[in-house]
């Protein structure tokens, strides 16, 4: 079986990369821009929001931080804007922020369609082919320790598998409220293969039959992957689901109780290995808004401080 394993890891290296073409850009905001591309790694197309930071066309010898933030589950790329108040929690700050479409249960992955392979092909999109066209574009820092990558729910697995499976890459990866232990979640996996048969029809697209296909799930499972994450700068954010601070109006949350326990597990995981991480482990707080933005809002500092080359 390790050489299943070591083949599913290796799909996305081995692939070819594909071309990405702007296809249409349009001002949403000041500072943010709603990009649309042409690449054969998704049949509908790619899609981002870049937001570029204050005096960006004023400072042209200035280069950037950029940090990818990813949505969760029947989420779409715009969340971040229009629910995570992205746009007034990044002002002021040196920093490029990237919004991708991931799909509302794209799952971060180039699908496994029963061997097939094929499109959707998010991990390509996003790590393959999105990250090199943003540092062609814009005037990025382009070095891993300038280029973060962060999520919620979904995301937040999306975060951490792609920082695992493509270690050269981000140099900073934080993962709020995620799904994080694919592999030993029962409800976790029904509700990938319940969001993967809303999207496509297709429940065993993304990694195939959770019993059949053990092999790709560990493949892209973060707790499963952790000793890649060496030299990584890990952030891990969730609460227990019971009513937290910022919670109105609620009688606690079975969602984030369940990311409670695959944090748990990722941590636990990551201290056996002795890769040393955040754990935040904050108490009270349901898998909401409220807390994603605070999450933000907390750790962007911590990427910026380690952003600059040494």
């Amino acid at each position: 079986m390790r050489w299943l394993l070591g083949l599913a890891l290796a799909l996305v290296v081995a692939q070819p990369a594909h071309a990405l073409t702007v296809t249409a850009t349009k001002p949403v905001a000041p500072r943010l821009t709603d990009v649309r591309f042409s690449t054969s790694a998704l049949r509908e197309g790619g899609q981002a929001y870049v937001l570029l930071p204050d005096g960006y066309a004023a400072h042209p010898e200035r280069r950037y931080p950029v940090l990818y933030l990813l949505h969760g589950g029947l989420g779409k790329s715009l969340d971040w804007i229009g629910q995570g108040d992205v746009e007034r929690i990044t002002a002021g700050r040196d920093v490029i922020v990237v919004m991708p479409e991931g799909g509302i249960g794209g799952w971060y992955t180039d699908w496994w369609n029963g061997g097939r392979g094929g499109t959707p092909k998010y991990e390509t999109f996003h790590v393959r082919e999105l990250v090199a066209w943003v540092d062609a574009t814009y005037r990025t820092i382009d070095d891993r320790r300038a280029r973060g990558i962060a999520g919620l729910s979904m995301g937040g697995f999306g975060a951490m598998s792609y920082a695992a499976r493509n270690p050269g890459v981000y140099g900073w990866a934080a993962s709020f409220s995620g799904a994080l232990d694919i592999i030993r979640n029962p409800a976790t996996q029904t509700t990938i293969t319940a969001e993967a048969a809303v999207m496509l029809g297709r429940p065993f697209g993304p990694f195939g039959d959770p019993v059949a296909q053990r092999f790709v799930w560990r493949a892209h499972d973060p707790v499963h992957l952790a000793d890649r994450l060496r030299g990584t700068r890990v952030i891990l954010a969730v609460g227990t689901g019971r009513p937290g601070p910022l919670d109105r109006f609620s009688l606690g949350d079975p969602v984030e109780d369940q990311m409670h326990g695959a944090g748990v597990r990722m941590h636990q995981r990551l201290a056996a290995l002795g890769i040393p991480h955040v754990w935040n482990a904050y108490g009270s707080g349901t898998h909401s808004w409220p807390y994603w933005q605070r999450d933000l809002r907390t750790w962007l500092p911590d990427f910026l401080a380690g952003a600059q080359p040494g």
